[in-house]
């Protein structure tokens, strides 16, 4: 466009020949930059785009529409959405550039935009295409924690694409798990949502970054992205449950015994592991006993980590069928907020409570008393619920046989005519019909015994042997004997018969009974039954079974020893003896020494035990000597080795020989002396008193003291204030001292006591136990809070009694935990108040009900809010009053506790301040956002109280300090890009986030932005000379431009042609940004004048003749009258005229100084030129240095012949007709005297045009040929001498 190309074309023809004719050819065109079509993939992004138009013409008019140039309504002008600007035509590229800018993109932009350059004969347009869309995911990060990934990416725009899921740059493709749906576009918003859904997913690989792509036919393409972790958790099980359409791992539980393994799969190790029995409420809580679970990294490497959580509950109460939920819980940083967030994954599995009971494990038949017994067994468990069938039902018997059974859940197997032979393991079991299930089984026992006794004798006589026989088929793990259904031990074992694994089969013994010959050595009762009783047990029937004989009956006499023991009394720890002395009556007969306590049988190692337990260490020493009374006496002697309070009570001793004879003691008693009662586990409220008691028993009272043990090893303390008292005066056999003591509870009053019991010397401690302090917890520190929002104010306090500085639980009776009744009561403070009062409705508050949390913890806290500004150092504690008092059941003393004062802080905008209020455009200003709060907060900067306006600002730099985690303070550095001082500034806001629902803080400053007159443009009109300037004065923003021309020389000055639109300077303010007024005028170049001159006309025709030619003769003639007018005088020519001859500031010049006539006209011109001594550089300056005064006439008649010969020529009668012609003052008209001036008032106004039209056009003409011609005639005047006539005079230049 622009190029000019000459076509040429020679054409012939008969009568002229060749011609040749040329043709310029102009071409004109449109383009854009950047090119078409233009794509925009931000809303509110700035669009601009410049139609460029190229031409050797340059266009009147350039227009904009929008998508159709055939409808006016698509016109598009300046408004709120489009600013278009049009550069001035380029004379020098013959260019010319509109721009069109939107400053917020919007889908609706989208479309066709068409420019249209209009010039004298061609109109040329150029069409932009422009799009706008959008592509966002639904998040930019996608945590997959249920086994599949649900991707969406929401598009905008005008025009449906074409959908691509990438998978780490991998096209994905559907298939068995891929779904991939494309949704439907809405033409009324213009919107269409791309889904991607993939299940069975796992970690290592599925995932990692997904993009979803929309191409368009028109070449352009758009991405969005999201980063999917993926986190697999399952439960581990080699069997799986069906119901419906679930399908789910199945676990049995069998035994009360339920164990599971749950395995995580992902990236990261999770922060917590928490699991669930049938829905998340009824979380399962662990006490390492009962309920145990063990989490660990199985293995970590690059692909991410392997974790496992094993748990194990055991126990009626703790395991049921069921659905069990295992859940992993994560912390993710969001990328936006930096805010920590949690998520979790979740997997689920059945369990089904399998058991086969039976009646009872170990069956024990005594086949003397019962012949017949019934194995019975029963199966419980929903199997039918995941989808199993019981197929049959066996009985394993002892002997390797197998008995089928009718199908059942419950099973009786009868057994007939019982007898040893039918020992053994009985396993009923329950097969299922479903492969690769367990058979679910049950063992149980059989043991049948018989015990039948023979005996020697019937009789038993003094000093007879009475021998005894007990057999067992089958065997037993003891034998015993009752006499008169009393158990005896003083007896012979003659023999024993075992079997294979170690039973009594059979057992002989012999009883031998002397007769004594004592007073009163006769027992009351002659007849004694004899009886053998079995007891068997093994590792897998622990309890013992007992089975008895017939009775056979013998008649036997008594005897006594013949030292009694004695009663005593042993401290606890120490040891005791006991003797017997019995005469030997056995007649060198093996014999049978025993002890009893509490008439029940000690062992023959000395040891007694109580329910499977040795409560009594002792050793039975017995040796036999003869008597200073000839008398064979055996000594048996009991010793206690260590003391307790077990061991407390009678005993009593014996001996028997196999003859039958048997001696017995009388009891003894022995007395402790011991602390019976130790203090107790104890509660109390800070501030309240707890009693400690102590009680020691013994054969004399005791002094109690009590005792606060020492931390780190270090001392103990005694507690002063002890009291106590005795039992003495009413049991002086058996006294028991009782002490107590008041402790006044502190911090430091918790800890471990224990209590001395002192007799005489010798003092006993009883173990410390644990005096626990009830507090409350919290408090002490400075809350804060949002105005308009709600803070949480604390109150927590002990509930749970403890019994160890562990923590460990109070435990009643019933192995539950003890806690602590207990009301709380809220008090606040103002800032001028003295004490505290309870709160009431002048402070908005919520107060939460009280609870006990799994810690043992009493919580009450209180919600306050909305919070006001008055509530600002308001102090806060909550009361706990203990209101059930003392439970002295579980040794707990109440009272009322109060927390430490929490004093409310409101966290506020501290200041918003800025480093400029007025700035220009470009230039950077500070914005500084002080808040106060404990939270640390998160700043906004925005114009609107949401947004920044970024086609407006850029922040180029933010920095965040936080003194004292108190005062939180950014600084934002931003650059202005826009200005605003015509609307009259903008406003800022700050606004600060503390989080927690809490509502934002704003604080505003305004700030204008003026324009940069430095990126305004000026120009100059018209062309310039070389060497012309344009120089700037910059003021406070504002800026003048100035025109410098170039220097003057000799010949040439310089001076700035100004109008209306162009002057020597322009200003430009920063409140407008445009140059006042818009161009800066152009130098142009004034030429010195060297000369001037000036020209009368006389109109002669009244005065007849000729004048100034060569033809005729004297003064009139042309040489005469160039002599006159050439010779300086006073009289004539212009020597007594003319400015400049008069002051001498010039000369005359001779040769262009002279006269001419036309005889046409019949008029004479009259004219002069002088030479100025130096150059003139205005017009206005020629004129006053060579015009004369108005009116004057330019003498050339009855002159001198010089100025130093004055002397006159007498006037003729023409030159008295010249004197009488008078120049008019207003319009230098000439006239003879005695004629009357007769002007019309058409001839005035036709002289007055003309006289105008002679000034309009001798200044084009200055204009331009002043140049070329500057010695030019300054003024001429031509006179008229006819009746009536005009003289016209220009004074003018021309």
């Amino acid at each position: 466009p622009g190029y000019i190309k000459i076509h040429k074309a020679v054409v012939s023809t008969q009568s002229t020949g060749q011609k040749v004719m040329e043709t310029d050819v102009h071409f004109i065109g449109a383009s854009f930059k950047p090119e078409s079509p233009y794509f925009v993939h931000n809303l509110d992004e700035t669009i601009q785009f410049t139609c460029i138009y190229k031409g050797f013409r340059e266009p009147k008019n350039v227009t904009w529409f929008k998508d159709s140039m055939d409808d006016s309504n698509k016109l598009v002008n300046n408004s709120a959405l489009y600013n278009i600007t049009t550069e001035p035509f380029n004379k020098d590229f013959y260019t010319q550039e509109s721009v069109i800018t939107m400053t917020r993109a919007k889908i609706e932009s989208s479309g066709e935009y068409i420019c249209k350059w209009e010039t004298d004969q061609l109109n040329v347009s150029q069409t932009m295409v422009l799009a706008v869309r959008t592509l966002k995911p639904k998040s930019e990060t996608l945590y997959s924690t249920d086994g599949t990934i649900s991707l969406e990416c929401e598009y905008r725009g005008e025009t449906e694409g074409t959908i691509k899921w990438f998978h780490d740059s991998e096209l994905i493709m559907e298939d068995e798990r891929t779904f991939i749906r494309n949704g439907t576009f809405e033409n009324n918003t213009l919107t269409q949502t791309y889904k991607l859904r993939i299940s069975e997913v796992s970690y290592k690989e599925d995932a990692g970054e997904y993009t979803c792509a929309v191409s368009f036919q028109d070449g352009d393409e758009i991405k969005a992205t999201t980063e999917v972790v993926v986190r697999e958790s399952k439960i581990i099980s080699e069997y799986m449950s069906t119901s419906g359409d679930i399908t789910q791992p199945l676990v049995y539980v069998e035994d009360d015994m339920l164990e599971m393994q749950c395995q995580l799969e992902g990236d990261k190790i999770p922060s917590n592991v928490e699991w669930f029995y049938r829905n998340t409420d009824s979380k399962i809580f662990f006490d390492g006993r009962s309920r145990t679970i063990v989490n660990a990294v199985l293995n970590q490497d690059s692909w991410g980590v392997r974790y496992f959580s094993n748990v194990t509950l055991r126990g009626e109460d703790n395991v049921d069928d069921g659905n069990y939920t295992c859940k992993f819980s994560f912390f993710d940083r969001d990328e936006k907020t930096g805010r920590e967030k949690s998520s979790s994954t979740e997997t689920h599995a059945t369990t089904l409570a399998v058991d086969v009971t039976t009646d009872q494990y170990c069956t024990f038949v005594d086949y003397q008393k019962q012949s017949n017994v019934s194995l019975g067994c029963s199966f419980e468990g929903d199997v039918d619920s995941v989808g199993v069938k019981q197929k049959t039902s066996l009985m394993y018997l002892p002997n390797g046989k197998v008995r089928s059974l009718e199908v059942s859940k419950d099973l009786d197997y009868k057994l007939v005519n019982v007898s040893n032979d039918e020992d053994g393991v009985y396993r009923c079991a329950f097969v299922m019909d479903s492969e690769g299930y367990p058979e679910f089984s049950a063992t149980q026992r059989l043991t049948a015994r018989k015990a039948m006794i023979q005996s020697s004798r019937g009789r038993l006589v003094s000093g007879t042997t009475l021998t005894l026989n007990c057999t067992i088929p089958g065997g037993a793990k003891s034998i015993s004997w009752y006499e008169n259904d009393v158990r005896i031990s003083g007896y012979k074992t003659l023999d024993e018969n075992h079997t294979d694994t170690g039973l009594i089969e059979q057992m002989y013994i012999s009883l031998t009974v002397r007769h004594m010959d004592s007073e009163n050595n006769t027992d009351s009762n002659n007849n004694k039954t004899y009886t053998c009783k079995g007891e068997i047990y093994d590792q897998f029937c622990p309890e013992k079974e007992e089975f008895e004989s017939a009775a056979v009956t013998v008649e036997v006499i008594p005897a006594e020893p013949l030292q009694q023991p004695s009663d005593g009394f042993a401290y606890q720890g120490d040891k005791h003896e006991f003797t017997c002395l019995f005469p030997d009556a056995g007649d060198g007969e093996l014999y049978n020494v025993w002890w009893m306590f509490e008439n029940q049988r000690i062992l023959n190692n000395g040891d007694y035990y109580e329910e499977g337990k040795r409560i009594i260490h002792g050793e039975i020493m017995t040796s036999n000597y003869t008597s200073d009374h000839k008398m064979d006496v055996i000594e048996s002697r009991y010793k206690i080795h260590s003391v307790d309070s077990h061991a407390k009570g009678e005993y009593k001793c014996g001996i028997s020989w196999r003859n039958g004879v048997v001696i017995r003691s009388h009891p003894a008693r022995l007395v402790i002396r011991e602390i019976s009662q130790p203090p107790l586990v104890t509660n109390v409220v800070s501030g309240s008193n707890a009693v400690l008691n102590c009680s020691a028993s013994g054969d004399k009272p005791a002094s109690i003291t009590f005792y606060k043990s020492g931390e780190a090893g270090g001392n103990s303390t005694k507690i002063s204030g002890e009291k106590q008292s005795d039992n003495s005066a009413q049991n002086p056999e058996y006294v028991i001292t009782e002490g107590e003591v008041t402790v006044m509870a502190d911090d430091s009053s918790q800890g471990y006591y224990y209590c001395n019991a002192t007799w005489g010397n010798r003092s006993l401690t009883s173990e410390p136990v644990y005096l626990n302090v009830f507090r409350t917890y919290g408090g002490g520190n400075d809350t804060w809070g949002v105005l308009g929002s709600v803070v949480r104010v604390e109150c927590m306090s002990d509930a749970e009694l403890k019994t160890d500085h562990n923590g460990t639980s109070y435990l009643d009776e019933n192995d539950d935990v003890v806690f602590a009744g207990a009301s709380v009561i809220w008090m606040y403070k103002g800032p001028s108040d003295s004490s505290f009062t309870p709160i009431n409705d002048n402070i908005n508050h919520y107060i939460e009900s009280p609870w006990i949390g799994f810690d043992g913890f009493r919580r009450s806290d209180m919600i306050i809010g909305p919070i006001e500004q008055a509530y600002s150092d308001y102090e806060f504690q909550c009361w706990v009053n203990y209101d059930n008092g003392d439970d002295k059941k579980h040794n707990f003393f109440g009272g009322i506790i109060s927390s430490t004062p929490t004093k409310l802080k409101i966290s506020k905008i501290q200041s918003f301040t800025t480093s400029k209020d007025e700035l220009i455009v470009g230039e950077k200003f500070e914005l500084t956002c002080m808040a106060l709060g404990e939270i640390m907060p998160v700043f906004n900067i925005s114009n609107d109280g949401r947004f920044l306006d970024t086609s407006r600002y850029t922040i180029t730099n933010e920095t965040t300090e936080h003194a004292n985690k108190i005062v939180h303070t950014t600084k934002y550095e931003i650059r202005s890009k826009v200005a605003t001082v015509i609307q009259g500034g903008q406003d800022f806001y700050c606004s600060v986030d503390f989080g927690s629902s809490t509502p934002k803080l704003t604080k505003k400053v305004k700030i204008t932005t003026n324009y940069d007159c430095k990126r305004a443009n000026i120009t100059v009109l018209g062309k310039q000379p070389d060497g012309q300037q344009i120089t700037y004065e910059d003021n406070n923003g504002n800026r003048t431009a100035k025109v410098q021309c170039p220097a003057d020389t000799d010949e040439i000055r310089y001076y700035v042609h100004e109008s209306t639109n162009a002057k020597n300077e322009s200003v430009c303010t920063k409140e407008t940004g445009f140059y006042d007024p818009p161009y800066l005028g152009t130098c142009l170049e004034a030429h010195a004048f060297t000369n001037g001159g000036f020209e009368q006309i006389w109109s002669m025709g009244a005065a007849g003749g000729k004048y100034c030619t060569d033809d005729i003769t004297g003064q009139y003639s042309k040489n005469d009258m160039t002599k006159a007018l050439t010779t300086q005088n006073s009289l004539c020519g212009p020597y007594p005229h003319v400015p400049c001859l008069k002051n001498s500031k010039c000369t005359l010049n001779t040769t262009n100084t002279g006269c001419r006539w036309d005889d046409s006209r019949k008029k004479l011109h009259v004219f002069y030129q002088v030479d100025f001594n130096d150059p003139v550089w205005s017009i206005q300056k020629r004129k006053e240095l060579t015009i004369p005064q108005p009116g004057t006439k330019i003498r050339f008649w009855d002159c001198p012949v010089s100025l130093q010969s004055p002397k006159k020529r007498t006037i003729s009668k023409r030159g008295r007709l010249l004197e009488r012609m008078v120049a008019d003052q207003d319009s230098d008209m000439v006239v003879l005297e005695d004629e009357g001036r007769s002007y019309s008032a058409l001839g005035i106004g036709i002289a007055g045009f003309v006289a105008a039209a002679i000034l309009v056009g001798a200044f084009l003409y200055k204009r331009r040929y002043s140049r070329e011609t500057p010695d030019m005639v300054v003024g001429r005047v031509e006179f008229e001498m006819t009746d009536r006539s005009l003289v016209v005079t220009n004074h003018c230049s021309s």
